[in-house]
């Protein structure tokens, strides 16, 4: 007789999931939720799909340009980008919570367009809209100094630009 026909069926104890760890429903609704978030960010920036194929086609074709076009080009793309992102938000979310939700998955969306991440290609735009604000003197603080002087920073500028050019000498 055969050794392997009278063995016991063998236990298979069941896979257990670790505690903080998620179902495999929960898994299978999170990956759902996630490409329905990106089809709906896909359905929103549709009208910015040439910035975004612009964004992507730079990413390849970036060694060929001088590193200045191409910083200027990336800023122009991520500025377009981002106030269309504002201007969703706006529309579509009125609490503070979930516009911060929105705000991360569009960027998400416009990372797959790019090597940077969204967190990061939103840092920039932010940091870009910021500086653009500075520069127009919007915002409660923008160009004047404690004194209430608008002018003051552009005079320290100015100064820094002369004490420059002594050190260069």
């Amino acid at each position: 007789m055969r050794k392997d026909r009278f063995q016991k069926p063998r236990k298979v104890e069941p896979i257990v999931k670790e505690e903080g760890e998620m179902s495999d429903n929960e898994e299978v609704y999170e990956q759902f939720k996630e490409v329905k978030w990106m089809e709906w960010c896909q359905d929103v920036m549709v009208e910015e799909m040439k910035t975004l194929k612009r964004l992507h086609r730079l990413q390849t074709t970036s060694a060929n340009l001088p590193k200045e076009k191409v910083l200027s080009k990336i800023r122009n793309y991520l500025q377009l980008l981002g106030r269309r992102i504002d201007q969703i938000v706006f529309e579509n979310e009125a609490e503070p919570y979930k516009q911060d939700r929105m705000t991360v998955r569009l960027w998400k969306y416009v990372s797959t367009f790019s090597h940077l991440s969204g967190e990061r290609l939103h840092q920039i735009y932010s940091k870009l809209k910021q500086e653009q604000n500075d520069e127009a003197g919007v915002g409660p603080s923008a160009s004047f100094n404690r004194n209430g002087n608008p002018f003051h920073r552009h005079m320290e500028r100015q100064r820094g630009l002369k004490n420059m050019a002594n050190y260069q000498v």
